[in-house]
């Protein structure tokens, strides 16, 4: 028996994976068998309100910071939800090949390492570039929003932090993971499944590589002029963020690449195909003017429709415009931004600086009161030397004028004796 563990950061990859994979001969996970309604989705959403309440009461989340469900993960988590684990595992064992396919499973990648010898993880991987670009096409069909609305700083981090997790786990664990890169997966689905065989050729052998074409993803999927800009719109806004630049190239070094889909063009070829196609209807519209002025008395219709070609024009350049214009505002922000955070950078060293000099003066004048009360104390136990000799010799000298006084009566009374 082997199973599958697919995960990733990417939900519409993870779930084109996870239905080629079945496609292919790979069982779905199943329920517990006493209650349907524990499976692996609702395990994982579950073990994760429990641990993020459990932080809540310790007072984890005192700092006010944000945590996401694959932080709350801890190394160990309580024996009831690792029974219910086991349960699922149970349930499934008669399957010689099965899986399950939850971006949650990303949090938790040690505990089902440890959980059972025969789980092999799949992790899927895109570039910061093609995810950018997947929420620019979600904030597109949203009704009167703009890039704005889109937390590009917020989505750059969750992307960085789950995919530094997926070649952390890469890179310790080799024989029980595979690493791919995930960007075009809709049209690379029989790519996907001959790299998951060919990774672990003897337990996989039983998966078909060769999907038919009428349920094939790829033969659904379909990239648009659309898709491309998107896609170098977002690959502008990556340039922004070096780090994960560099996370994704570390990335591309350890995953394995699937090979480019055949039945779509490059996205550079799109690209410029939209950019040629919105130039040609550029130059295409004085001389549909010219020739709807020349027959708009007796052709009204046509007339309308040139006007309304004209307005969809307009409305696309202005779109165009706006959002040229939300680009330049956020760079110019962050500029703005970035001068303010060095300006407070120079005022905290200053700050700083004179910080340090007046802790050394009250150091040296520290060293000068200790050295000031160590004169004065000896000058006092000096004083009080001398004192003590003085006191001494007039002792002394008292006891001298004793001793002629006694001498002396002595004498007298010798004298007068004699």
């Amino acid at each position: 028996m082997i199973s599958l563990c697919i995960t990733g950061h990417s939900a519409p990859a993870i779930t084109a994976a996870h239905a080629a994979l079945v496609a292919a001969g790979m069982a779905p996970a199943r329920p517990l068998a006493r209650d349907a309604q524990i499976n692996f989705a609702t395990w994982h959403e579950r073990v994760y309100q429990a641990l993020l309440q459990s932080q809540a009461e310790s007072g984890d989340e005192a700092d006010g910071s944000d945590t996401t469900e694959a932080d709350a993960a801890p190394a160990t988590m309580g024996r009831l939800w690792e029974q219910l684990a086991s349960d699922l595992f149970l349930a499934n064992m008669d399957a010689k090949i099965w899986g399950w396919a939850d971006a949650n499973s990303l949090g938790l990648l040690d505990f089902w390492l440890d959980l059972d010898a025969s789980t092999h993880f799949v992790l899927l991987a895109t570039t910061p570039a093609q995810y950018l670009a997947d929420q620019l096409a979600q904030l597109a069909h949203q009704a009167g929003a703009s890039l704005q609305d889109l937390p590009v700083d917020s989505l750059m981090d969750q992307w960085q932090q789950s995919h530094q997790a997926m070649l952390r786990f890469a890179l310790h664990h080799p024989k029980r993971c595979v690493l791919l890169l995930a960007d075009h997966l809709p049209l690379q689905t029989d790519a996907l499944v001959q790299a998951v065989k060919s990774t672990w050729s003897r337990k996989l052998k039983a998966l078909r590589t060769e999907q038919p074409a009428e349920s094939s993803p790829a033969a659904m999927a379909d990239a648009g002029p659309g898709d491309a800009l998107l896609r170098h719109f977002a690959q502008e806004l990556c340039q922004a963020y070096p780090q994960a630049l560099s996370l994704q190239h570390e990335i591309a070094s350890v995953a394995m690449a699937l090979p480019a889909p055949g039945v779509v063009p490059g996205v550079p070829h799109l690209l410029l195909d939209s950019v040629l196609n919105t130039v040609s209807l550029a130059h295409h519209v004085p001389a549909l003017q010219h020739q709807m002025a020349e027959i708009a008395a007796s052709q009204d219709v046509q007339a309308q429709s040139l006007a309304q070609a004209t307005a969809q024009l307009d409305a696309l350049a202005q779109e165009k415009n706006a959002f040229t214009a939300a680009r330049d505002a956020e760079t110019a922000a962050k500029a703005e931004a970035i001068k303010q955070r060095d300006a407070l950078a120079r005022e905290k060293n200053a700050l700083t600086a004179a910080r340090d000099a007046e802790t050394a003066a009250k150091a040296e004048a520290i060293k000068q009161r200790d050295a000031l009360a160590q004169e004065k104390n000896a000058l006092t136990a000096a004083r009080d030397a001398e004192t003590a000799a003085k006191a001494e010799a007039i002792k002394q000298r008292d006891a001298l004028a004793q001793e002629k006084t006694a001498l002396s009566a002595a004498r007298d009374a010798e004298t007068a004796a004699k």
